[in-house]
């Protein structure tokens, strides 16, 4: 390597900033690298050549051998300070934000389920209500319409999404849990499905700095549509 090779980061790697013989973070390349191939198990576990549900039924029965993801702390991200040469991807955060918003779905279900992590993704929007005052709030625009829309929709927030300093996730805890989740509902693992998937469902709101609200998991599910 040469002699300059970590000029700007003098701390080892960027991911997890393992320098000569840091045990605990070849321990986290370990659970990243283990973690990664459970995602890539799992996108092809219907071929039935390849065995992947057996791999992946082997893997979670020996964490000691295979370890992945136990908590937001493993997760693979690289920090970015936002100083030269560690730049954010978007020079410029608001081509995120600028002529965009986000859909009215989207926007409803996350007020339906009083998710914490709206006012993360999303910025209001201000439009007039019935009498004619003006309303802050976070709107979202009907989808696949022609017409240009009569109100202002909410738009993508670039301060936390796209603004240095930020953290750039490659792979997160609870992309993990919801992988065992889909497992256990496969009959796979034994572990419980649900379980596993409300703390999935924690673990990516607790990962942006939010708190998951009380009664969170008792909104009611949609109806399902027979096709």
């Amino acid at each position: 390597m040469p002699a300059d090779g970590l000029r700007y980061n003098d701390s080892g790697d960027m991911m997890y900033c393992t320098s000569g013989s840091d045990a605990n973070g070849i321990k986290l390349w370990q659970k990243f690298t283990n973690s990664l191939r459970l995602r890539a198990l799992l996108r092809v576990i219907d071929v039935p050549e390849l065995n992947a549900a057996e791999t992946l039924r082997q893997m979670l029965a020996d964490p000691v051998k295979y370890p992945v993801f136990e908590s937001n702390e493993d997760a693979a991200s690289v920090h970015v300070s936002g100083v030269a040469p560690q730049e954010a991807p978007m020079p410029r955060p608001s081509d995120l934000s600028s002529y965009k918003a986000l859909s009215e779905f989207f926007i409803n279900k996350l007020k339906e389920w009083n998710d914490p992590r709206l006012p993360v993704f999303v910025r209001k929007a201000t439009n007039k209500d019935e009498t004619g005052k003006d309303v802050s709030d976070y709107f979202g625009l009907p989808s696949g319409y022609s017409t240009t829309p009569t109100i202002t929709g909410s738009a993508p927030n670039a301060a936390t999404l796209a603004t240095a300093p930020q953290d750039l996730w490659c792979m997160t805890y609870a992309e993990v849990l919801f992988i065992k989740a889909e497992l256990a509902q496969r009959g796979i693992i034994s572990d419980d499905a649900r379980t596993l998937y409300e703390a999935a469902v924690e673990a990516a709101v607790t990962q942006w700095g939010a708190t998951l609200p009380a009664g969170y998991f008792d909104t009611p599910p949609p109806p399902t549509t027979e096709h």
